[in-house]
């Protein structure tokens, strides 16, 4: 008797996951309007999919909005820890705080998310954005005492925080378009964000040195 030929189970091609469907998606509309105006509704709409897919990965619009705040986190404090790791003079140091502004800037709709619209939404969001800046400030601030072995650590670890505090601001005023940033102009506002972080990694706030 001839053996049975076994029909083949055709499988569907590969796909981007759908809960990443819904964070980019997500990350589109918050980053053009305040979060507590988007829908599920809207989110749904936007990227084509059922309420039901909608809820098989996120419980609410609030979870959705916290993963988005900590994937975009996550990528920037990891960026920061390897790029301040590798970082062993003052010239590393600033080179690596630039790199990391322009990344963000690369990915302008999940940094404003993260660094504007993000800011105070809730005690939940604001603790996973202070989780993240601080990997970061410590891998500043293992960079700067690298870079002058001479500075106290304490000394270091508040220029780290100096260095952070400077992008975090500087990406805030950019990505906002605040006053600052349009009286300037692209250039010259690059030009100051990179002057001062010179000043924080070489002299640093109170120093004495010249």
């Amino acid at each position: 008797m001839p053996e049975s030929k076994v029909s083949k189970v055709s499988r569907p091609a590969h796909r981007p996951s759908r809960r990443h469907q819904l964070i980019e998606g997500a990350v589109e509309l918050f980053a053009v309007k305040p979060p507590e105006l988007v829908t599920i509704a809207e989110i749904v709409r936007h990227v084509e999919m059922t309420p039901a897919a909608f809820y098989y990965h996120f419980s609410s619009r609030d979870e959705l909005f916290h993963e988005v705040v900590s994937v975009f986190g996550e990528d920037w404090a990891s960026d920061a820890e390897r790029s301040w790791g590798d970082a062993t003079d003052i010239d590393g140091v600033l080179a690596a705080a630039l790199a990391l502004f322009n990344k963000a800037i690369d990915r302008r709709a999940h940094a404003t998310v993260f660094f504007v619209t993000s800011k105070g939404m809730s005690i939940a969001i604001e603790e996973a954005r202070q989780s993240f800046a601080a990997r970061a400030s410590r891998a500043a601030a293992a960079a700067v005492a690298r870079s002058d072995p001479g500075r106290s650590a304490a000394r270091a670890a508040v220029d780290g925080v100096g260095l952070m505090t400077v992008l975090e601001s500087s990406l805030r005023a950019e990505l906002s378009l605040d006053s600052a940033y349009r009286t300037l102009g692209p250039r010259q506002f690059r030009d100051e964000v990179e002057g001062l972080c010179r000043r924080v990694a070489t002299v640093g706030p109170g120093s004495t040195k010249q």
